[in-house]
Formats: C-alpha cells, sequence, structure tokens
C-alpha cells in the first residue's frame, strides 16, 4: 500500500524497518446511514471487507467492528439501527474468535457540561 510502501514518509524516523499489522479496528457507518443506497448494502460491503481481512491476515490478526454508537444506546433515526444491526450481523455471521463487535453506544455522552 502506500503508506507501507512509503514508512519513512509518513512515519518519521521508521528507517523502513519493516512492520507488523497487530490488528484491525473498523469504525465507519454514519455516513453511509444516510446514503440509501450505501445503508441498504452496509452489510454486504462489510462481510466482504471481513473476508478479504481474513484471506489477507488469516485468524491470526483481531478484526473489530466497532458500533455505530452515535445517539447512544437507543439510536433515534432507523438508519442508524439499521448499520448498527449490520455491524452486529456480520461479526456473528463469520462466528469467529478473531472478529469482535465492539459496542461504544455506552460511552456517547448525551449531556452538554
Amino acid at each position: 500500500g502506500v503508506v507501507t510502501s512509503n514508512l519513512e514518509k509518513y512515519v518519521p524516523g521508521h528507517g523502513n524497518e519493516g512492520y507488523d499489522i497487530a490488528g484491525v479496528l473498523w469504525m465507519q457507518g454514519w455516513n453511509d446511514a444516510f446514503n440509501h443506497p450505501m445503508r441498504d448494502d452496509y452489510e454486504v460491503n462489510l462481510s466482504y471487507f471481513v473476508q478479504d481481512l481474513l484471506d489477507e491476515f488469516g485468524l491470526t490478526v483481531p478484526i473489530l467492528i466497532a458500533e455505530l454508537g452515535q445517539e447512544g444506546e437507543t439510536p433515534q433515526q432507523e438508519s442508524v439501527a439499521i448499520v448498527r444491526q449490520s455491524q452486529i450481523n456480520v461479526v456473528e455471521s463469520f462466528a469467529l474468535p478473531n472478529v469482535v463487535f465492539l459496542p461504544t453506544s455506552p460511552y456517547v455522552v448525551t449531556t452538554k457540561p
């Protein structure tokens, strides 16, 4: 990739000594939630993405799918709930120990300080 083939440019002082992928954290979906064609295809697209990661790294790399947690534990907008459920469905469909759903909605601050 662009970054991995130019580590010294993006990580000054690295010296192109190689790298290890320790894990993948996927935290995405807000814009897709409000683009109905993307929202409707979100689950399939995320499944393909996870499969691509598994094909590349196997079971050795943790794949964390972070919940679309905006709006707290009870989303007010149906589109947010749809994407969130898609994220859960994808993780459950793989049923692998290294593909994990990471809840974020309990940590949303809903009041101003």
